[in-house]
């Protein structure tokens, strides 16, 4: 089967490798997407991390293709990589299994990042590092509640519906509006993460005459997606309630604007840095937690300032 064009760019850089001193551990990962904005600051957090820590590392994307990460994950294993650390294109088990079965005959240290593993427990000699997105949801959604004087009706944008993450959030959301009477959720969706299609999903809703005065969004690229279609409908962002989760740099903007007014801290710093510390001590031979949580924290205009990157 002929290379795709990645492993092409990647056995090329096997002289770069060669090059690195002995003394420092080469570690390579795998991102789901280059273009998504938290995924940026997790690839930043862990470049700039296994920096200070005098590690060469290597980071690719996979494009949301799963046939893509594999065979990023083969190459960077042929090139007998210290340590490698990936968020999952797919977290199923079987597909999990695969990613382990690449690391494992080699005794390559594994970080999963972020996206939550199928697998419970995991094997020796792999480690996820994430969040407890069931927080992130709750917290959300508890604060626009608050806002509301617990009375409203929800429009939710959500994640993709095989994620993880988007699964909790959504959960979370959905049972704390359950919580209060004077709550309803009137409409909802999948945006996939991403802007421009929370943009055009509230649009349609608008267009469509929806009655909604709270919008709870699964991550800030959704919620800010949300505000360009409020403000393309000729409609004031401030007429609403609106909330996100990350933390992201556009959305703490969004918050100081008057635009936003709930997100929760999805910590990539924190994140970034703890899949490195975790692949670090492994490949030095220390003894790593399998699961390493990263907690989040609410954000509002009260305390957005402590946030600001």
């Amino acid at each position: 089967m002929p290379l795709l064009p990645f492993t092409r760019r990647l056995l090329a850089s096997a002289l770069l490798i060669g090059a690195v001193s002995a003394d420092a551990g080469v570690i390579a990962a795998s991102i789901t997407r280059y273009n998504d904005t938290f995924q940026t600051l997790l690839r930043e957090s862990m470049e700039s991390s296994a920096e200070r820590r005098g590690h060469e590392i290597f980071v690719g994307d996979a494009e949301d293709n799963s046939e893509l990460q594999l065979e990023q994950l083969a190459g960077y294993a042929n090139l007998d990589v210290d340590a490698l650390i990936v968020i999952l294109v797919d977290s199923s088990p079987a597909y999990v299994q695969k990613v382990i079965d690449i690391a494992s005959p080699k005794h390559i240290p594994l970080v999963l990042l972020n996206r939550k593993p199928g697998i419970d427990p995991l094997p020796d000699g792999v480690v996820y590092v994430g969040s407890n997105d069931t927080e992130a949801g709750t917290l959300e959604m508890e604060e626009l509640a608050r806002l509301a004087n617990y009375q409203g009706k929800v429009a939710l944008l959500r994640g993709p519906d095989n994620h993880p993450a988007a699964i909790a959030r959504t959960r979370m959301v959905k049972d704390v509006i359950s919580k209060y009477p004077d709550m309803s959720l009137v409409v909802e969706d999948a945006a996939l993460w991403r802007r421009n299609l929370a943009l055009s999903k509230t649009t349609e809703w608008l267009n469509a005459g929806k009655d909604f005065n709270i919008i709870a969004a699964n991550n800030d690229e959704m919620a800010i997606g949300a505000i360009m279609a409020i403000k393309d409908a000729g409609k004031d962002p401030k007429d609403y309630l609106i909330g996100g989760v990350d933390a992201t740099r556009d959305a703490l903007q969004a918050m100081a604007d008057g635009q936003l007014d709930v997100t929760v801290l999805q910590d990539a710093r924190g994140q970034g840095k703890g899949a490195v510390s975790a692949a670090v001590n492994m490949l030095n031979g220390n003894s790593v937690d399998s699961v390493i949580m990263v907690p989040f924290k609410l954000v509002t205009p009260d305390n957005v300032e402590r946030f600001k990157y």
